[in-house]
């Protein structure tokens, strides 16, 4: 595709993995800086996928730099280069009899790093929004994968319930809104938080974000979310391995661009 803004057009109808968009987001942008309609081109993508955090990201950087095509090389390598799922791997602790893992769908680095612990047991959980079957079909490894129900959870001694967040900042972390369901389902189970490259958002962008989700115009497209206050979460893990959520959203710096901040 030669022209870098029907790229973006087609991105607009992307319906793949976040992280994913958020990279061919970068690559197109990269060859569109300095070009008048880039702004709008940004909000166009944006106005389709308004709970892509990634990808507000990117934008956010690409927007607010001097160089564009720099900042986009720049995203484009930190999201290839993101070592998440190699830091959840490493952090999750071995089970004792009967403890069980709870993913909810099967986000990509939760799949890389399960691949490397073939001693944990796991079920993905499907919630209002999130199936995990399209996801297990391409899974990296072999391993049975149950799928299971958030009302079955509370029969299945789940120890450890692993969420891919939406986005996050210093208050708290953004999620589908289904998943009210599901902590209420496993009240005692540890809640670590998966968030790899970009889902950490300074305030302003993360409250456009999530007034983006609810003022979709298709009103059955719109995006259901809620915030999880930190008292309920043990870790968050994400490029730096798992630390305490306060430390998790610490030192990350992103712009704000104006040009984000205007209702869509």
């Amino acid at each position: 595709m030669s022209n870098p803004f029907e790229r973006l057009r087609a991105l607009a109808r992307w319906s793949g993995d976040d992280d994913e968009l958020a990279c061919e987001a970068a690559t197109a942008l990269a060859a569109l800086a300095g070009e008048p309609g880039l702004v709008v081109g940004c909000r166009r993508m944006l106005a389709h996928h308004p709970d892509a955090a990634t990808l507000w990201w990117v934008l956010a950087h690409v927007l607010a730099s001097p160089e564009p095509r720099a900042a986009a090389r720049a995203c484009r390598d930190a999201l290839d280069g993101d070592r998440t799922s190699d830091r959840l791997a490493a952090a999750l602790p071995l089970q004792d009899d009967g403890e069980l893992l709870a993913v909810v769908g099967w986000p990509t680095a939760a799949d890389r790093a399960l691949a490397e612990r073939a001693d944990i047991d796991v079920v993905a959980v499907r919630i209002d929004g999130i199936d995990p079957m399209w996801a297990l079909r391409g899974r990296t490894t072999d391993r049975r994968v149950r799928v299971v129900e958030p009302w079955e959870c509370s029969t299945l001694g789940v120890a450890r319930l692993l969420v891919p967040v939406i986005a996050l900042d210093d208050r708290h972390a953004v999620v589908p809104a289904a998943l009210e369901e599901l902590l209420w389902e496993c009240p005692t189970a540890e809640v670590w938080l998966l968030a790899g490259i970009g889902r950490v958002l300074p305030r302003p962008l993360l409250d456009a974000l999530v007034g983006a989700c609810a003022c979709v115009d298709d009103v059955d497209a719109r995006v259901a979310v809620s915030t999880l206050g930190y008292d309920r979460v043990a870790r968050v893990v994400g490029p730096r391995g798992a630390e305490a959520p306060a430390d998790a959203v610490a030192g990350h710096v992103c712009p704000v661009p104006a040009e984000l901040l205007r209702p869509f």
